[in-house]
C-alpha cells in the first residue's frame, strides 16, 4: 500500500507509534485520535456531517474500507444524532486500536511482538516492520508545516489530529504554531478529539 492509499486512521497510528511499538502519547489520546480520524474521513467523503452541532448521516453507502464503514454502520444504527465528542469516546473504546494495528500488520508497516509486562503479564507491542511509510509521512507533514509543500488531501486534518492528541510538540517540536492553527482551523472532528481527551483527563484527575 502506498502512502497515498493509507487511510487517515492508519497515518495517525503510524505517527502515534514509536519505533519500538510503544505509544508516543497516552492510550486515551491515541484512541481518541483514531476515532477522530474515522469521523474526519467519513466527513470528507460526504458520508456524515453536522446538524445543530450533532453528527448526522448524509449518505449511508459504504466507502469500501473496513474501519470507516464499520464506524458508519454504528452511526447509522444509533438512531439519533449525537455530539462529535460522544462519538469520539464511543468509537475509541470498542477495540479500535487493535483493529487498526492489525490492519497495519497485514499491510506490512508494523509487526506484532509478544512482550511481558513486569515479566509476568502477556501483552503485544507493534514495532515498525517497514520504517519507510512513517518517514515519508513525517517528511511530508514537516514540508507542509514549514510551507515548502502544499498539503495533499487529508494532510491538514492529520496535522489537526496530531495537534489535538499532543503529538506535534512531542514528535514535530519545531512546528510554527501559526501554521498549525492555519491548517487545523474549522475541523469539527479534531476539535472533538481535543475535548474528548480533556474529558477523560478530568475523569482520571478528578
Amino acid at each position: 500500500m502506498t502512502d497515498s492509499q493509507l487511510h487517515l486512521v492508519h497515518s495517525f497510528a503510524l505517527l502515534g507509534l514509536r519505533r519500538d511499538g510503544r505509544l508516543a502519547v497516552s492510550a486515551a489520546a491515541f484512541d481518541c485520535g483514531l476515532a477522530g480520524a474515522l469521523l474526519a474521513e467519513l466527513n470528507a467523503a460526504g458520508r456524515i456531517g453536522l446538524k445543530d452541532g450533532r453528527v448526522v448521516v448524509l449518505d449511508g453507502s459504504p466507502l469500501g474500507a473496513a474501519l470507516p464503514d464499520r464506524a458508519l454502520e454504528r452511526i447509522k444504527a444509533e438512531g439519533k444524532p449525537r455530539y462529535p465528542v460522544w462519538w469520539v469516546l464511543r468509537l475509541g473504546s470498542v477495540g479500535l486500536r487493535e483493529a487498526v494495528l492489525r490492519e497495519l500488520v497485514q499491510q506490512g508497516e508494523v509487526r506484532a511482538e509478544e512482550v511481558r509486562v513486569l515479566g509476568i503479564f502477556p501483552s503485544e507491542r507493534f514495532p515498525e516492520a517497514d520504517p519507510a511509510p512513517e518517514r515519508r509521512l513525517r517528511t511530508r507533514l514537516l514540508a507542509v508545516l514549514d510551507g515548502t509543500a502544499d498539503p495533499a488531501p487529508g494532510d491538514a486534518t492529520l496535522v489537526a489530529l496530531c495537534r489535538a492528541a499532543g503529538l506535534l510538540h512531542r514528535e514535530l517540536d519545531a512546528t510554527p504554531q501559526e501554521r498549525v492553527t492555519e491548517l487545523a482551523v474549522g475541523n469539527w472532528a479534531t476539535v472533538a478529539v481535543h475535548r474528548a481527551i480533556e474529558e477523560l483527563s478530568y475523569v482520571w484527575v478528578g
